[in-house]
């Protein structure tokens, strides 16, 4: 089987480390690949890329299936938290002292991808699950799929998909366990 044209998903090719995806395009044939930006990944990437594949397969013309991509790409809303500040602490977005004091005032970040940046939106306190909440409550009324990642929390995880289930009965929920 041979293609004459190429869609690529990519998570932020805007992103130094997803740049490739850009430059090979520009390389090979701008007018027969197309890039899509993401935004993000885990679950909702996932889901991203099984419609573009049955568009695909269902003989969908590739520039409708480019636009349908761009359309759910832009319509995906990332929220996500962690279960404590030490990976935060690590990684240098935040102090010892901060980690410390959220730590012991059990204050975790409701965070948000906007634009392709990690945004911190609320900072809660009570723990995981008060931010869990939190991130169900700020979803719309209208949706059609919900992503779950997660990193080793499979209870966490399945937890949550039967309380969005309650809400959003006929809504499809897709877990995928993340790597850590």
């Amino acid at each position: 089987m041979t293609f004459s044209q190429a869609l690529c998903k990519a998570c932020s090719p805007s992103t130094p480390a997803n740049r490739p995806a850009l430059t090979a395009a520009k390389m090979v044939d701008p007018e027969r690949i197309y890039v899509v930006d993401s935004m993000g990944g885990g679950s909702s990437l996932k889901m991203l890329v099984e419609d573009t594949v049955r568009r695909i397969e269902q003989g969908m013309p590739i520039e409708q299936v480019y636009e349908l991509a761009l359309f759910d790409a832009s319509h995906t809303k990332y929220q996500f938290t962690t279960a404590t500040l030490e990976y935060l602490r690590r990684g240098g977005r935040i102090s010892s002292a901060i980690a410390m004091l959220g730590g012991v005032l059990k204050i975790l970040p409701l965070i948000e991808l906007i634009g392709g940046a990690m945004v911190v939106t609320e900072r809660i306190r009570g723990g995981e699950l008060k931010v869990i909440d939190r991130m169900i409550a700020k979803l719309p009324q209208k949706v059609r799929k919900i992503g779950i990642s997660h990193v080793l929390a499979p209870e966490l995880a399945q937890s949550v998909a039967d309380k969005l289930r309650e809400i959003y009965p006929a809504v499809l929920i897709d877990i995928t366990q993340m790597n850590p």
